[in-house]
C-alpha cells in the first residue's frame, strides 16, 4: 500500500511521462483528434481496463470518464493522480475548449475514494494520500476550461466534493449527492458548497451529512439541469456546444473573473471586469469582433439591409 501512494505520488509531481504504460491513459476517438501529453502520442493507447478514458469530441470539449464502474466509480490514489494530469493537460491545449467530467455506468458518478484500498491506511499514509489527492479539486475549481459535471446515479464523497467544483453540473432522476466526511468526523465542501447553495443550506448539507435527492439537488441549485437518465450526456455535450459557440475569450474571461471574485467586495470585481472588458478588443485585429458577434447572431444582414 505504501508503495502504491509512493507511486501516484510520482505521477501527480509529473515524474511520471504520460504516453507510457505506467500512466495508464486511455484515449478513445479518431486519429485525428488524438491528445498529445508532451509530444507523446498516447492515441494508440487503447487498454479496456484503463480507470481514466478519454473522449475527444467534435465540439472541443474533452469527455474524461472514471472507469471503475465495478467499484461504483470509486477514486483510489492512482486514479486521482491520473485525474490530475489529465486537468493539467486540457489547460495547456488550446484545442480544448470544455471538459466534461463523468463515470462509467448509471448507478453511480462516483461513489467517493475507495474504501478497500484506504482500509490498511496508517495516520501518517493517510495524510500523505491527501496531500497527494486533495489538489484536484482545487485544479477542477480553479480551471481555466468550463468544467461541466454529468452526474447519473450516486456522488458521494470525492464524487460529491468534484461535482461542487465544478462550474456546471447536469443530473439524472437516479443523482443523489452526499458529502460524507462529517460522519467521519472531518469537513469537505466548506469552501465550495456554499457558493452554490447558499449558507443556511451548504451548512445543513454539510452539518447533517445527509443525502441530496435529484429532484432536491435542481431546487437549491446543485443541478443546473435535471434530465432523464440517458440524456445525462447528451445534455453535458449540449451546454460544451454552446459554450465552444464563442470566442475561447469569453469563456476563459468569465471564469477567471467569476473565480477571482469570491471574497472580493462589489468594488473590486467591478473594476477587475473594466480591465477586462478594456483589454478585450486589443485581441481582435481590425475590429473583426462585432463583425463576427453580428454574423453568429444573425443580424449582420439585418444591420446592412437598414444602413
Amino acid at each position: 500500500m505504501q508503495q502504491q501512494l509512493q507511486g501516484a505520488a510520482r505521477l501527480g509531481s509529473g515524474d511520471a511521462r504520460p504516453g507510457r504504460p505506467d500512466a495508464d491513459l486511455t484515449f478513445r476517438g479518431t486519429p485525428a483528434s488524438r491528445l498529445r501529453y508532451n509530444d507523446n502520442d498516447i492515441g494508440n493507447n487503447c487498454m479496456t481496463d484503463a480507470a481514466v478514458l478519454l473522449d475527444r469530441l467534435p465540439s472541443g470539449a474533452l469527455q474524461v470518464t472514471i472507469n471503475r464502474p465495478e467499484k461504483l466509480n470509486a477514486v483510489d490514489l492512482p486514479t486521482s493522480a491520473r485525474l490530475r494530469e489529465v486537468m493539467a493537460m486540457a489547460g495547456d491545449d488550446d484545442t480544448i475548449r470544455t471538459v466534461i467530467l463523468c463515470g462509467a455506468g448509471v448507478a453511480a458518478f462516483s461513489a467517493g475514494y475507495d474504501i478497500h484500498e484506504m482500509a490498511d491506511f496508517d495516520r501518517k499514509t493517510i495524510i500523505a494520500s491527501i496531500v497527494e489527492r486533495d489538489p484536484l479539486l482545487w485544479e477542477i475549481a480553479t480551471h481555466p476550461k468550463v468544467v461541466i459535471c454529468a452526474i447519473n446515479g450516486v456522488a458521494h464523497g470525492v464524487g460529491a466534493l468534484i461535482a461542487a467544483a465544478s462550474d456546471i453540473r447536469i443530473g439524472g432522476p437516479a443523482t443523489n449527492f452526499r458529502v460524507t466526511a462529517t460522519r467521519y468526523g472531518s469537513a469537505n465542501a466548506t469552501w465550495t458548497l456554499p457558493a452554490i447553495v447558499g449558507m443556511p443550506m451548504a451548512k445543513e448539507i454539510l452539518l447533517t451529512g445527509r443525502a441530496v435527492d435529484a429532484q432536491e439537488c435542481l431546487r437549491i441549485g446543485l443541478l443546473n439541469h435535471l434530465v432523464p437518465e440517458d440524456q445525462v450526456i447528451a445534455k453535458a455535450i449540449e451546454l460544451a456546444e454552446s459554450v465552444a459557440a464563442n470566442p475561447p475569450q469569453g469563456a476563459l474571461s468569465v471564469k477567471a473573473l467569476l473565480t477571482a471574485s469570491i471574497g472580493k467586495g462589489l468594488e473590486a470585481q467591478y473594476h477587475a471586469e473594466q480591465v477586462m472588458m478594456i483589454a478585450a478588443p486589443s485581441r481582435y485585429r481590425g475590429g473583426g469582433i462585432f463583425e463576427e458577434f453580428l454574423a453568429a447572431d444573425g443580424r449582420g444582414e439585418q444591420q446592412d439591409a437598414a444602413g
